[in-house]
């Protein structure tokens, strides 16, 4: 969260220095010849320091839009993960002593549980404010981490009771 805030600090003070010329006293610029290079038009610079200030604000959101949709496309991946392990596990449950077996499908059960909680609370992150995505994102974090780690447990749990394949 603080190098969204340091970065939001470096556009604003570029947003404040460009709308700024040296001789420039009205906070007005001229844009109309402004070319670049390639003598394309030059974007937009901002007429005054509140079109800067709402710039800068339209281009903070569009950054924090973006950070939230790349993490929750991740998690989403990182869910999907999941949902192979877990259905490697159920093949490897079908191959497990069967004094062990109920146990062991009691635990994959569990995990699909914690699965599908952190997909609602995912789905729920689409819709939350700036204040309540911080909280719903470390709860978020709080629930793939315990299922990464229901998983590794059930998965490390399973190997051992497995019964040793027969040579035909």
């Amino acid at each position: 969260m603080r190098r969204a805030y340091s970065f939001l600090a470096l556009v604003t003070g570029l947003a404040a220095l460009t709308a700024c010329e040296p001789g420039n006293t009205t906070g007005r610029t001229d844009t109309a010849a402004a070319t670049q290079p390639s003598g394309e038009p030059a974007t937009t610079k901002p007429a005054t320091l509140q079109d800067a200030k709402e710039q800068t604000r339209a281009a903070v959101a569009e950054l924090i839009r973006r950070a939230r949709e790349r993490y929750r496309e991740d998690v989403q991946r990182e869910l999907e993960r999941f949902d192979e392990r877990m259905r490697k596990l159920k093949d490897t449950a079908k191959r497990t002593a069967r004094k062990a077996r109920p146990e062991v499908e009691r635990r994959i059960e569990e995990l699909r549980k914690k699965a599908a909680a952190a997909r609602e609370t995912l789905e729920r992150l689409k819709d939350v404010s700036d204040e309540a995505w911080k909280e719903a994102r470390r709860g978020l974090d709080r629930a793939v981490g315990e299922l990464r780690t229901a998983l590794e447990e059930t998965s490390a749990e399973t190997q051992p009771a497995t019964r040793p394949a027969t040579g035909g």
